[in-house]
């Protein structure tokens, strides 16, 4: 079976069916090797005579697995093993068959590698022989696989392609290997594994491999490396070739570390900046997504650039999840990117995006993203129904929040950015009945929320700002924001009537969306019983006339 492995003949599909067929007959093989010397025979015998084999390819398939066997007796030091073993590989440079070669080589010395605190750490070998032989393994099966791609010509460089995707996860288990190792602490990373690594990632200048050896090392290793390394990480994107996909590494990298800052016991800024040091991680990654959007924004979709910001707003928000600052930032960026490349309402996964970019922020910052002028910008390039969703969500999210509105600029900020559900669509967006009810209820929820305890005309201004904006609605909408508004109305009148016992109920200080005092000039209107009671006449005529039931 072991002379099968010679041939050029079959797909990588098909050769690794070949290769899982002779690895189960060598493990065999392997406990039959270490019976042997348990019987007295000496395993350096039997290292030598399996070199006697007439063909190369069976010669070394035999050879590695009684170095496995050698390993694992201790009759030698395993680092000359490994040293002698990766010597003898270079024997075969067929990419197909030398990558398995070198596959199989990395699978048997995977459990016996000397690492720190296992049984074949001391003399023989250490964590750092470990680190030596795999990325020395890792370099030639990168030479390797890129070498297959240009033993094609133009007519089949398609199929080439396909097949050294089937074959990019083994070169990917050297990095794999590399992250289980116990002694690779995150000094012996910063300063041998991710340098060698990245050198040769950014030396063989095939974007294939640099696009997934990219990827490994992001999965690979533990999150803490990776907020201590990021500087390095990014800046090694700059190097990569021109055609690699610089956007999707760095949404795999945010969505893993936010995927650490969310599970994290703190999860918030704290945590960050105890294993970031005085690195200002946002900083660094708006540096380089700011300069993909200015090198590649005209030369790649807008859907490809707003999934690169959705993914950092969902980094920021778990990771700073009280910086209105950053989070402005982000919307800014969307905003450039939007004004250089326009979106049509057919771009329905740029819609998508733009709702989840929006949303984001909602559960976290509630009622603060009122503070934010970006939103209803971005809110003008969706489509009704998008729009319309995105108002939802912020309503729903003041609604949770359970914070009494008590500002004029407050109020005006909500009324403006959840338009969409208070004026019909000048372009003629349809809803359907259970989301038009839904959004209703979700209004006149707000117009409960309305208070102000210590000054009756500041509370009938904030009503009477409600009731100039439900005055356009329509007669659909008025059916459930004007009786909301009735009772709203009733509620003020009985404070008028008893101040003193309504100020006692509730003493609360009124905030702005910062949540710091705020300072507003006296409201223009004066409420009064006779004021409240013609605006109640005058909502109940009109909900009498168009709902006389």
């Amino acid at each position: 079976m072991l002379g099968e492995m010679k041939t050029s003949r079959l797909s990588p599909r098909n050769y690794f069916n070949l290769y899982m067929m002779v690895f189960d007959e060598l493990a065999l093989l392997e406990s039959h090797f270490i019976e042997e010397q348990k019987k007295g025979r000496r395993m350096a015998d039997l290292y030598e005579s399996v070199q006697h084999a007439g063909a190369v390819i069976p010669r070394l398939y035999l050879l590695v697995t009684v170095g496995a066997a050698y390993v694992k007796t201790k009759e030698a030091a395993v680092k000359l093993i490994l040293s002698d073993l990766l010597d003898m590989v270079k024997g075969v440079q067929q990419p197909t068959r030398g990558l398995f070669l070198r596959y199989y080589l990395l699978k048997m010395m995977k459990d016996i590698l000397p690492d720190k605190g296992n049984e074949f750490e001391g003399e023989g070998g250490d964590v750092n022989d470990s680190i030596e032989f795999i990325l020395q393994n890792m370099s030639e099966m990168n030479r390797l696989w890129v070498r297959l791609q240009h033993l094609s010509t133009n007519k089949d460089i398609e199929q080439r392609q396909m097949e050294r995707n089937e074959l990019r996860v083994t070169v990917g288990e050297n990095i794999i290997r590399l992250s289980s190792l116990e002694g690779v602490t995150f000094e012996i990373y910063k300063q041998i594994v991710l340098p060698r690594i990245l050198e040769i990632v950014v030396v063989c200048k095939d974007t294939l491999a640099q696009q997934y050896l990219m990827e490994c090392i992001i999965q690979a290793f533990p999150d803490e490396y990776h907020l201590q390394t990021l500087e390095q990480l990014l800046d090694t994107t700059s190097n990569l070739n021109v055609d690699v996909d610089i956007k999707n590494i760095f949404i795999s990298l945010m969505d893993k570390l936010s995927k650490f800052a969310a599970q994290s016991n703190q999860g918030d800024e704290s945590m960050m900046s105890m294993i970031g040091g005085n690195l200002d991680i946002f900083r660094l990654f708006k540096k380089y997504t700011d300069k993909i959007i200015e090198e590649q924004g005209r030369n790649i979709e807008v859907s490809k650039l707003l999934e690169l910001e959705v993914a950092f707003m969902n980094f920021c928000i778990k990771t700073y999840p009280s910086n209105i600052s950053y989070v402005n930032q982000i919307l800014d960026s969307c905003c450039q990117i939007l004004r250089s490349s326009q979106i049509t309402n057919q771009d329905t996964n740029s819609m998508k995006l733009l709702v989840k970019l929006l949303t984001i922020p909602l559960d976290t910052l509630s009622i603060r993203v009122l503070k934010m002028h970006h939103y209803p910008t971005l809110m003008d390039y969706m489509k009704f129904t998008n729009k319309r969703t995105v108002a939802l969500r912020i309503c729903k999210a003041v609604i949770k929040d359970n914070k009494i509105l008590t500002s004029a600029r407050t109020v005006d900020q909500l009324l403006e950015f959840i338009k969409p559900l208070l004026i019909d669509d000048e372009q003629g967006g349809h809803e359907e009945p259970f989301e038009f009810e839904e959004g209703q209820e979700c209004v006149s929820r707000l117009i409960h929320m309305i208070a102000n305890k210590t000054n009756a005309d500041k509370y009938y201004d904030l009503l009477t700002r409600f009731k100039r904006v439900f005055s356009k609605g329509g007669k659909n909408r008025q059916k459930y924001t004007y009786p909301a508004l009735v009772f709203a109305l009733i509620r003020l009148s009985q404070f008028m009537c008893f101040p003193a016992e309504n100020a006692q109920e509730e003493v609360k200080i009124e905030v702005d969306i910062d949540g710091e005092q705020e300072v507003e000039p006296a409201p223009t209107v004066q409420a009064s019983q006779l004021k409240i009671f013609k605006n109640l006449s005058e909502l109940i005529n009109s909900l009498q006339s168009h709902q006389p039931e």
